[in-house]
Parts: C-alpha cells; sequence; structure tokens
C-alpha cells in the first residue's frame, strides 16, 4: 500500500475520531431547564434543536467529511513515496547428525514517485470534492432552516393546546356546576329529569372534548421533545407565552416573498412547472465528474526522483 495514502489515511481517521468526541463526548443529552425555574424560553428550545437534533449533527458531519474528502483529493499533487521491507529466514535440514544452518535474508528499497499528467483525472477529482463540500454547506444550512421551522411550528402549537386545555378545563367545571346546579333545581321541583340528564350529557361532553385536547397536547410535546434531540417521554417546561403589542405583517407582498423565495431557495418552485432551475452546484459537478471518467482510462505519466534498494543481505 502507498505509504503517503497511508500517513494521510491515519491523520484523517484521528482528526475524525477527536471531532465526534468534541462533539458527542463533551455534552451531556440532558436538558436541564434554567436555575430559576421559568422554564425554556422558544430561543432557549432553538439552541438546544441545533446542538442535539440527530438532523443538525449529521449534516455537520457530512460536512466534515466532505472537507476531510478534499484534503484527501488535494494529496494527489503531493509526491509519492514507497518504501517496502523484505525478510526471508530459511533452514537447511541436515540428516548426517550435524547442526542445520539458519540463513535470515532481508533487504530494503525505497522510491519517491511525483505524478506530471494524468489528462485531468487529479483535477476533476479535487474538483468533485470541492463542489461536493458546497453541496455539503448547502444541505446544512438547508437542514437548519428545517429543524428552525420545525421548532417554532411546534412550539406554537404546544402553547396554543395548553391554552385550549385551560379553557376546556373551565368548560368541564362549568358543565359540573351547571350539572349541581339542575340537580338542586330537580330537588326544588323546579326542573325535571330530563334537564338533569342533559347537563350530565354537557359534563360528559366537556370531559371528552377535555381528554382530546389533552392528548393533542401530549402529542404535541412529544413531538418537540424529539425536534429538540430528546426522547418523546421526555417533560419540557416552556414560559408561558405573553402576547405584548400588536403583531406587524410584512412590508412585503405575497408575490414579492414569493420571488425572493425562489431566488435564495432552490427547492422552492411552482409545482406546475415542468423543469425546476438547476441548483448552483449541480452544473460544475457534474462536469468535474465527466472530467474525471473520461480521464480515467488514459496513461499516467510518473516522474521518479529517487529510488534506492538496498543490498540483499544473509546471515547465519
Amino acid at each position: 500500500m502507498n505509504f503517503a495514502l497511508r500517513l494521510c489515511l491515519s491523520g484523517l481517521l484521528v482528526l475524525l475520531c477527536a471531532d465526534v468526541h468534541a462533539v458527542t463526548g463533551g455534552s451531556s443529552d440532558e436538558i436541564r431547564p434554567p436555575s430559576d425555574g421559568r422554564g425554556l424560553t422558544l430561543v432557549q428550545l432553538t439552541d438546544l434543536a441545533l446542538s442535539k437534533n440527530p438532523k443538525t449533527r449529521l449534516a455537520w458531519a457530512a460536512i466534515r467529511a466532505s472537507d476531510a474528502g478534499v484534503a484527501l483529493a488535494r494529496a494527489g499533487y503531493w509526491p509519492q513515496i514507497d518504501a517496502t521491507l523484505n525478510a526471508q529466514r530459511s533452514r537447511a535440514l541436515n540428516f548426517s547428525g550435524q547442526p542445520s544452518s539458519t540463513q535470515t535474508r532481508y533487504g530494503a528499497s525505497v522510491s519517491l514517485s511525483y505524478l506530471l499528467w494524468d489528462f485531468g483525472t487529479r483535477k476533476g477529482t479535487l474538483d468533485q470534492a470541492e463542489f461536493d463540500l458546497a453541496a455539503a454547506h448547502l444541505s446544512q444550512d438547508q437542514t437548519v432552516q428545517d429543524v428552525l421551522l420545525e421548532v417554532e411550528q411546534i412550539y406554537y402549537q404546544v402553547v396554543g393546546l395548553q391554552a385550549v386545555v385551560e379553557v376546556n378545563r373551565q368548560s368541564l367545571r362549568d358543565a359540573e356546576t351547571n350539572r349541581v346546579a339542575a340537580e338542586e333545581r330537580r330537588a326544588s321541583g323546579l326542573a325535571t329529569v330530563g334537564d338533569v340528564y342533559q347537563s350530565e350529557a354537557a359534563r360528559a361532553g366537556a370531559r371528552l372534548v377535555l381528554q382530546q385536547s389533552e392528548g393533542q397536547l401530549a402529542a404535541a410535546q412529544g413531538q418537540l421533545a424529539v425536534a429538540v434531540g430528546q426522547s418523546p417521554d421526555s417533560v419540557l417546561s416552556l414560559v408561558p407565552l405573553a402576547l405584548t403589542g400588536t403583531v406587524e405583517m410584512p412590508a412585503q407582498g405575497v408575490a414579492e416573498l414569493l420571488a425572493e423565495a425562489r431566488h435564495f431557495v432552490p427547492n422552492c418552485w411552482p409545482p406546475g412547472r415542468a423543469s425546476r432551475p438547476p441548483r448552483p452546484c449541480s452544473r460544475p459537478l457534474a462536469a468535474a465528474v465527466c472530467r474525471r471518467s473520461i480521464s480515467a482510462p488514459m496513461p499516467v505519466i510518473h516522474k521518479f526522483a529517487i529510488s534506492a534498494t538496498a543490498p540483499s543481505s544473509a546471515r547465519s
């Protein structure tokens, strides 16, 4: 195996292991709420999602892998060192009763070569690795935006469902009060049994609505826990949403916002259009792959700078 390639792979492996330990080993996966006991805000949930969500970790790992691929492709411009060491040990059989002789032979050779021309294979490999790195950066940006949007949507959903649950609890208390009042009116002769049954049915309906809203809230809380990188059964204490002031609408219109989204987000395109515009890195990446594929079967030109071979030695 080539010595320079072996050395490069070993260094990259050490760097990757150190990065993985720094990302995963230095922090705990348990969410710790603020010391004041007020719960987690949307900003804190967003920070947790960016640091602990598996999607963001995977995107960051893809960038590190693409960066290592660029460094590995650049190694093709360095000279190559081949070192060979041969050793052989033999023992002659002797049936005359005299001691057998043992011989050890060894030899070493070192050669230094440099690739002068390979018809674009090396350049195509480097270009492909660089465009893969650019694509990994763009994919990470899209992943971060998706995670932020997911956390914000689920957060406001949880806050809204908490308000709905509180309203349904108040409705259940009101239904219970109406049932008690109906029984008291029936005992006083001011209501019939049908009125009592109607109040009990209203209480049962309010209880059912409350249970449904509580189930929806539990499901939303589980989705929020998963979005921030925790298990679905984790309990997250949230800060109550305080609505102060009025919500201001953006100055741009819907058409302007859609045009801006199509310009900056390649995936945002009208569904009725037959074809979408190519991504920024798709054409150069395809050209680099084509250059590499075309030049792969071509011959290469090497220059041997140093070639030394040590003579074989024998020792009995």
